[in-house]
């Protein structure tokens, strides 16, 4: 399974393809191993690879646009993570869930999931990096949905509580592959502020924000790509342009399928200018918008 992910999280072309073939058999074995687990703390580690395979299926799930598939796999990491008394396996088992709502646009539902989880699974002084990961990581999942739910203050609040839990742990982590910590608060900074539609801001964030190489290359792609959409609404073309150059290069596979990449390459071919023409159908012909 960790083998699975790290496809997933680095692999630059052909990863959908190559996640898709395996899950049915991680599947298989990870229900396996959990029906023959025993001692508590033998159900407890089970559980504990289970929610990342959870949360590898519910990912893929939502990029190959199967999204009620995806609620299905999160609701069942709920329960699982709910049955052996864990917070911070709960907490990781929401954060699944809370993605599935916000990409499905239950925004509303997910804030409250999210306050009430947090409430329950609240850490202490004592409590594990994973454990501050996992919250901080529901912070931000609760910041983006409040925002899209046209609760801008309750975004930015859940925003700065996701700082201050991201300045305790010091650096970033990827605990069950949630990627929290100080440059993944910092480009959250700069979504809100798109989301919103303030891209000029989002922009001035941008230009102060150094992505982390180590971060999955989804994300890092993801962010690249948003970067890029501010740039093409400031209708920068030159600087979209490099953008998209950007996105090709990192991540080939990303790019075809984005359709915010395809939108602004459409777009741009309709008004193309001799100092990006190249760089521009170099990366359309990738994505099969010109032959």
């Amino acid at each position: 399974m960790a083998d699975a992910w790290r496809v997933y999280e680095t692999q630059e072309k052909d990863r959908y393809a190559e996640v898709g073939n395996r899950l049915p058999t991680l599947l298989r074995q990870g229900y396996a191993t959990l029906r023959r687990a025993g001692a508590q703390k033998e159900v407890q580690q089970v559980t504990r690879e289970m929610l990342d395979l959870y949360g590898l299926h519910q990912l893929w799930l939502r990029r190959v646009g199967e999204p009620v598939l995806a609620r299905v796999v999160a609701d069942r990491g709920v329960v699982l993570a709910d049955g052996v008394g864990d917070p911070a396996l709960l907490a990781v088992a929401t954060w699944n869930l809370a993605c599935v709502l916000t990409s499905t646009g239950q925004v509303g539902d997910c804030v409250d999931l999210v306050r009430e989880t947090i409430a329950r699974c609240a850490p202490g002084d004592d409590a594990t990096p994973e454990h501050l990961s996992a919250i901080g990581a529901l912070h931000l999942q609760a910041a983006v949905a409040a925002v899209r739910d046209s609760s801008a203050p309750a975004g930015y609040d859940h925003l700065r509580a996701a700082q201050a839990i991201a300045s305790r742990l010091g650096s970033d982590r990827n605990d069950h592959h949630m990627c929290f910590g100080p440059n993944n608060v910092a480009m959250h900074g700069v979504h809100l502020a798109a989301e919103e539609g303030d891209t000029s801001e989002a922009l001035r964030l941008a230009d102060t924000v150094e992505i982390n190489p180590s971060m999955p290359l989804e994300r890092r792609t993801r962010y690249l790509i948003e970067v890029m959409n501010c740039n093409r609404t400031q209708r920068d073309d030159f600087a979209t342009v490099y953008m998209l150059r950007k996105v090709s290069e990192q991540s080939p596979e990303e790019a075809l399928y984005s359709p915010l990449v395809r939108e602004a390459v459409t777009d741009l071919l309709k008004r193309e200018k001799p100092t990006f023409r190249a760089d521009l159908r170099q990366v359309a012909q990738h994505i099969g918008v010109i032959g």
